[in-house]
């Protein structure tokens, strides 16, 4: 599969017209994911809701310098500008310059939703809206944790789509994009793309499905536009190497892997389970290991009541976490339990 239009830019296309409802495409910085995004939802008059993770994000979309659409309009020459709907939604509109001052018109061509509040956002029906489009899903490292972010998640799409199926409507079509930070999404853990993320990487393959074609995941490696930005003057500066590897090669940053090794079960005492992970304990030395699955004894479920409990029953496992001992098995089961932890 050729994900490259000859301009080098992504051939966001192949996403739109994949049958999975659920799609992830993860890529360096500014190769072109959501201007293609945009691009092929405005040519093909598709409305949709534009998702980003925090009220802060979508409030700046609203400033026209912020504008997603900015790029669009420059290169295509349309003209959608953003407003205002009540406090926490923005709505994209078509502009109309009326006595000197665009204003917007008609009938909205997205709407934009944080996740962060959804759940404040009561009474919706956006189910006229056929595709969600989430863009830079996969928080950066320095931004803060959403409380119960797969739950916010997975209601967020429920809310949207309604009964849809039941009423003989195609499922709703949710693009995920981002760069490649690390695994650490709770929005990836909701719809099971970490472990599937992470093979691939493993791997080098750029396109698989999996969840029986649920889920579709791109990842575009060997960017054209990437190879042409490696030359370009903040390159030849930066250094940062977890910055270069996500921004140009696609690759997710070395705290990801932190600690990830394997140990012998054996060796080892099982604790306690939740949210897909088990926290255990040697035998000897009391060093904690974390592995995927929920096998211990003592679970938890991954409500708050749950997790706040699951947290509770290893208070003593703090000191480890902060000095950064605690060993994982792999890299999802790292970003399940720290998903967990808030940490």
């Amino acid at each position: 599969m050729n994900l490259y239009q000859d301009s080098g830019y992504p051939r966001m296309s192949l996403v739109f017209e994949d049958k999975a409802p659920f799609c992830v495409c993860v890529g360096g910085r500014g190769i072109g994911k959501t201007f293609g995004a945009l691009d092929y939802l405005t040519a093909h008059n598709i409305p949709f809701v534009y998702m980003r993770r925090t009220q802060a994000q979508i409030d700046a979309c609203k400033i026209p310098e912020l504008n997603p659409f900015k790029a669009l309009n420059r290169v295509r020459g349309t003209d959608i500008v953003a407003s205002a709907i009540g406090k926490s939604v923005a709505g994209f509109y078509h502009g109309e310059n009326i006595d000197g001052k665009v204003v917007a018109v008609g009938k909205p061509v997205a709407i934009g939703f944080p996740l962060s509040t959804f759940s404040n956002i009561r009474g919706i029906d956006a189910s006229d809206y056929d595709v969600l489009l989430f863009d830079e899903v996969i928080p950066e490292p320095r931004e803060r944790p959403i409380a119960d972010e797969s739950g916010a998640f997975l209601n967020a799409i429920e809310t949207i789509s309604r009964n849809r199926e039941l009423d003989g409507r195609p499922p709703l079509k949710v693009v995920l994009l981002s760069n490649s930070n690390d695994l650490k999404c709770g929005v990836l853990d909701a719809i099971g793309a970490q472990r599937p993320l992470d093979k691939m990487a493993a791997r080098g393959r750029e396109y698989g499905t999996f969840h029986n074609g649920a889920l579709a995941i791109y990842r575009f490696k060997d960017s054209p536009i990437s190879e042409r930005k490696r030359h370009t003057a903040l390159y030849q500066v930066a250094n940062n190497n977890d910055f270069r590897g996500m921004a140009l090669d696609n690759s997710f940053n070395a705290e990801t892997y932190r600690n990830v090794v394997n140990r012998p079960l054996v060796e080892y005492v099982q604790l306690a389970s939740c949210g897909g992970v088990t926290v255990c304990r040697h035998k000897g030395n009391g060093s904690y290991y974390v592995i995927e699955g929920e096998s211990a004894p003592l679970r938890y479920n991954s409500a708050a009541q749950g997790v706040k409990a699951f947290k509770a029953e290893l208070v003593g496992m703090l000191p480890d976490i902060l000095a950064l001992r605690v060993e994982y098995s792999s890299a999802v089961a790292k970003a399940k339990f720290e998903l967990i932890m808030g940490v």
